[in-house]
């Protein structure tokens, strides 16, 4: 073998290893359903729910915290599917993000963790209308999109997660 034959192989060798490296650390692509759900979003023409953002707020760990507001007909499946999608691209530069979903835009501006200890009058409400959330976890690499059977309770969670865009 000359010396442009070696260097072929060499090279070959070289890309087929970095293409192992990136198979063996972002898994298996073909099994992420979140992935799936993308792609549906924008081959089927499923469109992200248009979402208006009530407030932002700084969370633990330099997490921001978001509360958004949805029409309450896009709380499907592939609705949220599709929003998980939209807010991933929207707020790509937050490393550690908790988006709120809510049905009713009020309950988004005036929000109180069912975990304080002083609650205004009408908090039941807002609770029930807080129906799924999205979480993004850059330095893990992780996004999901997570909804409710019981918004009071927060139980009967249903979740879906994405891959890395």
């Amino acid at each position: 073998m000359n010396n442009s034959e070696m260097n072929n192989m060499n090279r070959l060798f070289v890309s087929q290893v970095f293409l192992l490296v990136i198979i063996l650390t972002r898994g298996p692509i073909a099994n992420c359903e979140g992935e799936k759900s993308c792609e549906a979003c924008q081959i089927s023409g499923v469109r992200s729910a248009k979402y208006k953002i009530a407030r932002k707020l700084p969370g633990p760990k330099n997490q921001l915290i978001v509360d958004i507001s949805i029409n309450k007909n896009s709380f499907t499946r592939s609705g949220l599917s599709a929003l998980a999608c939209q807010l991933s691209r929207d707020f790509q530069k937050e490393t550690k993000l908790l988006v709120r979903i809510f049905d009713n835009p009020k309950s988004a501006k005036r929000y109180v963790s069912r975990w304080e200890q002083e609650k205004p009058p009408g908090w039941k409400e807002d609770e029930i209308s807080q129906k799924a959330y999205y979480m993004q976890d850059a330095e893990l690499n992780q996004r999901s999109i997570a909804w409710y059977n019981d918004p009071l309770n927060k139980k009967g969670e249903t979740s879906v997660h994405l891959c890395t865009p």
